[in-house]
């Protein structure tokens, strides 16, 4: 899978592979919420970091086949990737996950990465943006994990998907897509 090198310490990956979030803080941001805390940020990057390296980026389309493969008959009939879609998912989510904690158990890593991977599809499809991941700089918010780009702030699915369990709505992550269906996109600078 091709990373492509551009300024600064970014790549642009055309297909992420979903590590965990390093920071929770923007979520809270774009629900209009506070700020969970960054333990969780920590514990997640520390769980859901996948067995391949941090440089080779895993074929998404494979990855999401395997996510949906491992999900109930009647949830996978409802993801088309449509917003509608994601209070399906986030239900589904509420009832697996009574709590953060539940979902950072490191035997969850794998159908969590799909989860993020469907949101961050789901987000691309809708409303735009690209992927992009920090490798070089350990410092930033969101070191070495794949991230939205093109919005008012950077998304990253991996942390909706986690703080969804704390908000217990039903809504989080969709309110979270529609606020930024309604926001102007940001111009990316000619970075594709």
């Amino acid at each position: 899978m091709p990373v492509e090198r551009h300024q600064g310490s970014h790549r642009h990956i055309h297909r992420p592979q979903f590590c965990s979030t390093a920071e929770v803080r923007q979520v809270d941001d774009e629900a209009g919420r506070d700020h969970v805390g960054a333990d969780l940020a920590q514990q997640s990057y520390r769980a859901f970091r996948g067995a391949a390296g941090g440089d080779e980026i895993v074929d998404q389309d494979d990855a999401l086949a395997r996510f949906f493969e491992m999900l109930p008959a009647d949830l996978r009939s409802k993801l088309d990737y449509t917003p509608e879609s994601i209070d399906a998912l986030e239900g589904w989510i509420l009832s697996r996950y009574p709590s953060i904690e539940a979902i950072k158990a490191a035997d969850q890593s794998r159908i969590v990465d799909g989860m993020a991977r469907y949101v961050g599809e789901t987000f691309r499809k809708n409303a735009g943006g690209q992927w992009d991941i920090d490798l070089d700089n350990p410092m930033a918010a969101f070191f070495g994990i794949p991230i939205l780009t093109g919005f008012r702030s950077e998304i990253c699915p991996l942390a909706l998907v986690t703080a969804s369990t704390d908000r217990r709505t039903g809504k989080f992550i969709r309110t979270v897509l529609e606020n930024n269906l309604r926001r102007p996109k940001v111009d990316l600078g000619g970075r594709h």
